[in-house]
């Protein structure tokens, strides 16, 4: 049997097309359906106030319009999420604060997730160590340890989130002291592309 030139691309573009259709099999709004099936965390659509608050930016030039606002509850929501947007190859950003002035660095057309439910801070009994969750602000982490007697090397301004901040280095009025923030980080707690946790 042979195949002309044209028959040969015809059927390399059916395979190509079959390939990108399994892996492409929901639409943007049901992508986000399926997350919020899988997740302890909130779903949130366009128009709604949520939405709303959860795509807005210290800076409107960063700020872009997703498909939904995904609030995770948790490290197994941001695993649950990851596993849909690589299954799907949407396009995905995280927002710890929202202090970025670049496009894209915390706003995407795809699936946006905010960190903000992700707001402990624990300070260790000995006071060497503190756990504190990405979705808050600086300011927030030093009006949780106000009083305790100790301090971290954060943010110099209010609106900078952790996240963000401490993945960029940190730059902090103790960094002449005690280096960036991301120099005094102890662990991270991780999500992997494929959905795995680590530390």
């Amino acid at each position: 049997m042979r195949l002309s030139l044209f028959q040969l691309l015809v059927a390399a573009s059916s395979i190509s097309a079959a390939s990108i259709d399994s892996r492409q099999t929901l639409s943007g709004s049901n992508v986000c359906k399926t997350i919020a099936s899988r997740i302890s965390g909130q779903v949130y659509y366009p128009l709604s106030s949520n939405y709303i608050n959860g795509v807005q930016h210290y800076m409107t030039s960063s700020s872009a319009t997703p498909m939904c606002v995904v609030e995770v509850a948790n490290a197994q929501d941001v695993s649950a999420i990851m596993k849909v947007i690589a299954a799907t190859r949407t396009p995905f950003a995280v927002k710890s604060g929202g202090h970025a002035s670049n496009p894209g660095f915390s706003s995407t057309t795809g699936v946006h997730i905010s960190l903000a439910r992700l707001n402990q801070v624990s300070l260790s009994t000995d006071k060497k160590a503190v756990e504190i969750g990405t979705g808050l602000r600086w300011t927030e982490v030093y009006d949780a340890l106000d009083g305790s007697g100790v301090n971290v090397v954060g943010g110099r301004v209010v609106g900078p989130g952790v996240g963000g901040f401490t993945l960029g280095g940190g730059y902090s009025w103790l960094t002449d002291q005690y280096g960036l923030t991301c120099d005094t980080v102890v662990a991270f707690n991780l999500v992997l592309p494929n959905g795995s946790l680590v530390s």
